[in-house]
């Protein structure tokens, strides 16, 4: 076996054994790849490495230096058509001259305004004097009332005052409480606390468990994911559909105004992207997103990782039911009364009910929906099969 065909399951970059890879030649993405490829000084032959490929993260890498040099050329280019720095620096010296000129009429302004301001308090200190008004004596120092004071030789008539205290009422002796002795009552058992489930760990999927790429995809849909967003988001003609649900044989997109506009609108996608079918109108109207933010990918670019996520939930699923059905055979069979075990048989019920919901929350990225899920489940095409 030549060395060519024991690298081919090989990254030509990286060297890492690659699961979802990209052949350089013989694809549609032949001339993109080779203008990635030169920016790096990489030049491969045809003729010698005919089966070279490429790993999805060698691409991306690629894609994000590519956008960076572009970046890069375009500021030079916006930095070359600025004035050149001499003319500002020769209006900084004539400014500077213009300065020093100046006359220095504050201080100036400042010496007058002392000496203005130390002759008008002069002068009103002049006009505001005023003789001392004499102050006006009160009742008592009056030679009328000072009369009247030694010629009052009255009895003062206590029961006419104002002073007399009234007789106060007693205070009533308060009647006597008695103390009633707390109810003791049985206590009551707190309700068994909402267990976190477990992290799953899921292994990497083999490149035989996953859908295989079609040469050629429909023009009517493709995907846009922000740059620190984990998930896609599928543009389906011109519509949005972020938040997705994965099944055994098909995906559910939902709109991605489902929280904003309770928006019903869902896509059923076939899991290799070649059926899809829409259910639902929108609520709302055309919404626009800011394009700068996001990243467009092909189908063919981005279908390596959504399989990649499907396998992954589909897995994660599969191991909470075995859970859920490990922890009921694990749980020991105790002989209660029938009332105690039928209350108890409820609260078992609740917390399997409330720790298998804990990861359909997981499960379901930002899905809160559950009137236009419900609908849907039940208009299922596979259930009715």
């Amino acid at each position: 076996m030549s060395p060519a065909k024991r690298l081919a399951s090989f990254c030509r970059l990286c060297l890492i054994k690659a699961e979802t890879r990209v052949a350089i030649f013989g694809q549609q993405e032949e001339a993109n790849l080779l203008k990635l490829l030169k920016l790096i000084d990489l030049d491969i032959d045809h003729e010698v490495e005919p089966e070279a490929v490429l790993c999805y993260d060698c691409i991306v890498t690629l894609e994000g230096f590519h956008q960076f040099k572009e970046q890069c050329h375009t500021n030079d280019e916006f930095l070359r058509t600025l004035p050149p720095r001499d003319s500002d620096e020769g209006s900084d010296e004539v400014s500077e001259v213009d300065e020093q000129e100046e006359p220095d009429y504050l201080q100036e302004d400042d010496v007058a305004r002392t000496v203005d301001s130390e002759e008008e308090g002069r002068v009103e200190d002049d006009d505001l004097y005023e003789e001392p008004v004499p102050k006006k004596r009160g009742l008592k120092e009056t030679p009328t009332s000072a009369k009247r004071l030694k010629t009052s030789e009255e009895p003062l008539d206590v029961r006419q005052s104002g002073r007399v205290r009234k007789p106060t009422a007693k205070a009533l002796a308060s009647p006597i409480r008695k103390t009633v002795p707390p109810r003791i009552t049985a206590p009551v058992e707190a309700k068994p606390k909402r267990r976190k489930p477990e992290p799953v760990k899921i292994r990497e999927p083999t490149a035989d468990e996953l859908h295989p790429l079609k040469d050629s995809y429909p023009d009517y849909f493709h995907f846009e994911k922000s740059p620190r967003s984990l998930y896609f988001t599928l543009v389906y003609y011109g519509e949005r559909f972020n938040s997705a649900i994965y099944g055994a044989s098909q995906t559910y997109w939902q709109c991605a105004y489902k929280r904003k506009f309770r928006c019903t609108a869902v896509v059923h996608v076939s899991n290799d992207y070649t059926h899809f079918e829409r259910r639902f109108e929108h609520t709302h109207g055309e919404q626009r997103e800011k394009e700068s933010e996001l990243e467009l990918f092909t189908p063919r670019q981005a279908l390596p990782a959504v399989f990649r996520i499907c396998w992954q939930k589909l897995m994660e699923k599969k191991a909470r039911q075995q859970i859920t059905v490990r922890v009921k055979k694990e749980k020991p069979a105790k002989k209660k009364p029938e009332m105690e075990k039928v209350e108890t048989e409820e609260e078992e019920e609740q917390v399997e009910e409330d720790y298998v919901s804990e990861y359909e929350e997981i499960e379901v990225e930002e899905d809160d929906g559950a009137d236009s899920l419900l609908k849907m489940l039940e208009t299922d095409p596979e259930d009715e099969d």
